[in-house]
């Protein structure tokens, strides 16, 4: 998969030109999916089947731009992709941590056994303290 990251469509439809392979097949954009965009896209890369955008661009693109895609046999899917350590921890990682925490296990050997940095395993213990 090819990645095209840009701060603006005049930006990513100089990037299209410029750096997208004429064998690409999927692609990710960090810019909501225009007709300008898209015409640009399949001129470059004529057997390009996906196009990835991240969830919120997904929303955001018109129907009618989908439906298009549709007809020709390609497809535009929500791809969730960031980077870095997760923001939230699931309601099971943070009860074992609750759980470490009642059993008398120290911070340092919560984190080092679920593998939650101990800033994060700190965070949590005083947050539910506080509570």
């Amino acid at each position: 998969m090819q990645t095209l990251r840009a701060n603006n469509r005049s930006e990513l439809l100089k990037k299209i030109r410029r750096d997208l392979s004429p064998n690409a097949q999927e692609v990710y954009l960090n810019t909501r999916p225009s007709v300008q965009i898209i015409i640009t896209l399949l001129n470059k890369a004529p057997g390009l089947k996906t196009i990835y955008v991240p969830p919120s661009l997904s929303r955001e693109t018109p129907e009618r731009i989908k439906k298009a895609l549709n007809k020709i046999g390609a497809e535009l899917i929500p791809l969730n992709k960031t980077k870095g350590r997760p923001r939230t921890y699931n309601e099971g990682e943070l009860n074992t941590v609750f759980k470490l925490a009642k059993q008398g296990k120290t911070a340092k050997q919560i984190a080092k056994k679920t593998g939650i940095p101990l800033r994060t395993v700190y965070y949590y213990l005083r947050k539910r303290n506080s509570k």
